[in-house]
């Protein structure tokens, strides 16, 4: 009798992830969530760790996040490394992680002064690393 991947108990599968290079975490977890959709991929890894790049993604997650807010609350670290976002999405988007470990941001010309102390407005007692970078 084969045991195949979406047989295994979820604590298993979460050890057998955690061996995952980091680097190859995400990708990887999406591929066994696609490949087993019926298993119990820990999925929920995908959202500790997030960093974005280009200005789309930050309403694509602000969405998932919005619909799904268990994993909005596993947010640990997010850096989003771009110079233009439509700046009111992306304060509301902040505001839906209150678990902010580590806060990367890149300060381009569309934020005022006003979306960064919106972003701050609440305090963030887990915040340990903060880092802003300005363009003008």
């Amino acid at each position: 009798m084969g045991v195949s991947l979406d047989s295994l108990p979820p604590e298993l599968l979460y050890d057998i992830v955690l061996h995952i290079e980091p680097e190859d975490l995400k990708p990887s977890l999406l591929a066994l969530s696609r490949a087993i959709p019926r298993s119990s991929v820990p999925t929920f890894l995908l959202f500790e760790k997030i960093r974005i790049t280009r200005r789309e993604q930050v309403f694509q997650l602000y969405r998932r996040l919005r619909d799904a807010p268990e994993d909005a609350a596993r947010v640990r670290e997010f850096a989003f490394e771009s110079w233009t976002v439509d700046a009111d999405i992306f304060v509301n988007l902040v505001g839906l992680m209150p678990s902010l470990a580590y806060f990367k941001l890149f300060v381009g010309p569309n934020f005022a002064p006003e979306h960064l102390e919106e972003i701050f407005e609440k305090p963030r007692p887990c915040l340990r690393y903060l880092s802003m970078r300005f363009r003008p």
